[in-house]
């Protein structure tokens, strides 16, 4: 019962990695959306004027 055990821990420990490491590469991606889209409202008023 222990080996049960210990190999739970060892992959419920796998995945909390995995779950970190996912939650890392999101907040990378919103970061990076974020940065993308910041400009919408500026460049929807030049493109407005521009017409």
């Amino acid at each position: 019962m222990a080996t049960s055990t210990g190999t739970n821990a060892a992959s419920y420990g796998d995945c909390v990695a995995a779950l970190r490491t996912s939650l890392s590469f999101l907040e990378s991606s919103v970061s990076t959306l974020e940065n993308g889209v910041s400009d919408f409202p500026r460049l929807v008023s030049v493109l407005k004027t521009a017409r």
